[in-house]
C-alpha cells in the first residue's frame, strides 16, 4: 500500500504568515493631515466717523424731548444738506436726573452718528453742529465696507496660497507626497478695526479734534486636511 505524503507549511507558520498579510492589508496607505495657515492684508482707514449727542433738560419729560427731537432735526436736516455725509440717529433716552427731595428734573438725550471720506468736510460738519448745541462724544477711523470686502479677498488668496506650500513642507518632512486636500474651511476675522480718539465733551466749535489714521489689518484662517501617502 502506497502512503500519501502532504507538503506543507506547518500550522503555526502558517498562522503567522496569514496574521502578517493580513496586518499589512490593514495598515493605511495614507494619512490626513489637519493643520491651519492665516492671511494678513492692510491699509490704511479711509471712514471717519464723528460720535455726538444731543442733550435737553426740563421739569417737563415732553418739554426736555420736544426741545431734542427739534435739535436732532435740525442736525439731521444740516448733514443731508452738507453731502458726502451719512448721518445715523441712535439710542434715544429719558430720565429723572434730580436728587432726593429735589424737583423733578427730566433730562433726554440722543446720540447722532456722522460718517464721512472727506474728514476735513465731517469735521466742519461736526464743528457746525456743536455750534448748534450737540455734544462731541468721540471720532474714530474705520475702513468703508468696500475696503474691508477688498481686503477680505486678498487674505483669504495669500492664506490659500500657503495651504498647498505647508502641506509640500510637511509632505517632504515625513517622506511622504500630498495626495490631495480636502476639508478646506476659510474664516475670516468679520470684527471691523477701528482707531478711536477720544474727543472733548463740549458744547463749543473749538478746534476740531486730531484723528490719526492707523494702518488696519485683516485677517482670514484656512484651515484643511491634507492627504499624504508614500505613492504620487
Amino acid at each position: 500500500m502506497k502512503r500519501l505524503r502532504y507538503l506543507g507549511v506547518p500550522l503555526a507558520a502558517f498562522s503567522a504568515l496569514t496574521c502578517q498579510t493580513a496586518s499589512a492589508e490593514a495598515l493605511p496607505r495614507e494619512t490626513g493631515l489637519n493643520f491651519s495657515v492665516s492671511g494678513q492684508a492692510q491699509s490704511a482707514p479711509d471712514l471717519l466717523t464723528i460720535h455726538l449727542y444731543g442733550q435737553t433738560e426740563d421739569a417737563s419729560s415732553v418739554e426736555a424731548q420736544n426741545a431734542l427731537n427739534s435739535l436732532i432735526a435740525k442736525a439731521l436736516k444740516l448733514s443731508a444738506s452738507a453731502g458726502n455725509v451719512t448721518a445715523r440717529a441712535g439710542s434715544y433716552s429719558v430720565y429723572d436726573n434730580s436728587s432726593k427731595h429735589e424737583p423733578t428734573h427730566w433730562t433726554a438725550r440722543q446720540t447722532l452718528s456722522l460718517s464721512s471720506k472727506d474728514a476735513v468736510h465731517l469735521l466742519e460738519i461736526a464743528g457746525k453742529l456743536q455750534n448748534m448745541g450737540l455734544l462731541m462724544d468721540r471720532v474714530e477711523w474705520s475702513l468703508a465696507p468696500s475696503t474691508h470686502d477688498r481686503l477680505q479677498e486678498e487674505a483669504k488668496t495669500e492664506a490659500l496660497k500657503k495651504v498647498q506650500r505647508e502641506a509640500d513642507l510637511s509632505a517632504k518632512t515625513l517622506n511622504l507626497h500630498v495626495l490631495g486636500l480636502k476639508q478646506i474651511s476659510i474664516e475670516a476675522d468679520d470684527s471691523r478695526p477701528v482707531a478711536v480718539m477720544m474727543a472733548a465733551d463740549s458744547a463749543s466749535a473749538a478746534v476740531p479734534p486730531q484723528a490719526t489714521q492707523e494702518t488696519q489689518t485683516v485677517f482670514v484662517t484656512v484651515t484643511v486636511q491634507a492627504i499624504l501617502g508614500s505613492g504620487q
